[in-house]
């Protein structure tokens, strides 16, 4: 009695401690505080270049201290356009992490599940071959049968140790994973949202082209000047090339003339290979969009083909339940005829096998599910989310 006591409360323990698929969505990868802290800093270089702004403060001191403020307008729109870029990338790459280290979990849950029912598969062949092998010794069947026989407990033998390796093995990943307990014997359906939209590649194309256009400018180059020399020396510059705007408060100006000063500055570029670069630039720019449409277009029938493959597994995964339910219930239907007498236990063994093995194929589903379904948020660039 205390012996049936302990095995009933270890089971409870088991299945209070058992991790299902729930735990492995919580799973964040390794340095996941600091890749998020880099995404939000990305997040913050956008917005402060979508403004543009920049500058510095100096102090100086030989043989007089003097103080200066520069204040810095950028209008090129290529350094917007590279802080947004850079944000993207950061985020999509956060995203792609999480939902790896989410994946490596729910694989780690498939696989410890199909390690333990295949343990319990191969314990139950091995009794299984032994009463074969006790009966046909009872019946007195000839030598090379006995040996047939001795041969399948030996090789059910070797396939216990070889599920209880790999049982040892996937417990131990799972501990390393933060994972206690068996695996729990359920599955869960997941979204296929809509994917995300590649704002990334219009920000490219925008970059190319304005980079294109910054080739034309650089040309030919403007550049003015007004210069105000007083006790406090104001500069404003403007030049064609960006175009940038700086404004610079510097105390005290030398020579104190209390007065306005003004440039212009041209500069045109007679290098052929420089135009030609130009030009070069532009129909690159030219060609981006037709590309940008042919992957688009690719993109989509992809994430068709990917969509159909998980809602494909999750029916396939579906009905290896429903066989998996109908196996159990054959099994206990033979041990109640095993139980009134009517049937072998040898009959109840066998049916013990087949509901093991329709589980081992719930799980072997339940993976390939797992897998297609990773597909898909790969390409659409989601993450993981229960229906």
């Amino acid at each position: 009695m205390t012996k049936i006591l302990i095995v009933i409360s270890w089971l409870l323990l088991g299945t209070a401690f058992a991790f299902g698929p729930e735990a492995a969505l919580k799973r964040l990868p390794s340095g996941y505080l600091q890749q998020a802290a880099e995404a939000e800093l990305a997040e913050w270089e956008a917005e402060f270049a979508r403004f543009g702004l920049g500058g510095s403060a100096n102090v100086d001191y030989g043989p007089e201290w003097s103080y200066g403020l520069t204040l810095r307008l950028s209008l090129d729109p290529n350094i917007r356009l590279r802080a947004k870029v850079a944000a993207l990338e950061a985020q999509r790459s956060l995203r792609k992490q999480t939902r790896q280290a989410v994946y490596q979990g729910l694989t780690l849950h498939a696989r410890a599940w199909r390690a333990q029912v295949e343990v319990k598969t191969a314990e139950k062949a091995l009794e299984e071959a032994k009463l074969r092998l006790k009966a046909a010794r009872i019946q007195g069947r000839g030598l090379l049968d006995l040996n047939d026989f001795s041969y399948r407990v030996e090789d059910a033998q070797i396939a216990l140790e070889l599920a209880e390796a790999e049982h040892a093995e996937v417990r131990k990943q799972a501990r390393e994973a933060g994972f206690s307990g068996p695996a729990e014997a359920r599955v869960i359906h997941f979204a296929l949202p809509d994917p995300m939209a590649d704002r990334a590649g219009k920000y490219r194309l925008q970059q190319q082209q304005a980079a294109a256009a910054r080739a034309w400018r650089n040309l030919v180059v403007l550049s003015m000047q007004a210069r105000y020399l007083g006790t406090i020396n104001y500069v404003f510059e403007a030049s064609s090339v960006g175009p940038d705007l700086s404004f610079t408060v510097q105390h005290s100006a030398t020579p104190a003339a209390g007065e306005w000063r003004f440039g212009l500055g041209a500069r045109i570029t007679l290098d052929p290979s420089a135009w030609t670069a130009a030009r070069r630039a532009e129909l690159t720019a030219a060609r981006i969009p037709a590309e940008q449409r042919a992957q688009e277009n690719e993109r989509r029938h992809r994430l068709v083909l990917l969509r159909k493959r998980a809602e494909g597994a999750w029916k396939r995964l579906q009905l290896a339940q429903k066989r998996a339910v109908l196996a159990k219930r054959r099994a206990e239907q033979v041990n109640d005829r095993v139980a009134a007498g009517l049937a072998a236990h040898l009959d109840a063994l066998t049916a013990s096998l087949a509901a093991l093995r329709a589980e081992a194929q719930v799980a072997s589903a339940w993976r390939t599910y797992l897998e297609t379904t990773k597909a898909y948020l790969d390409l659409a660039n989601r993450e993981w989310r229960v229906e």
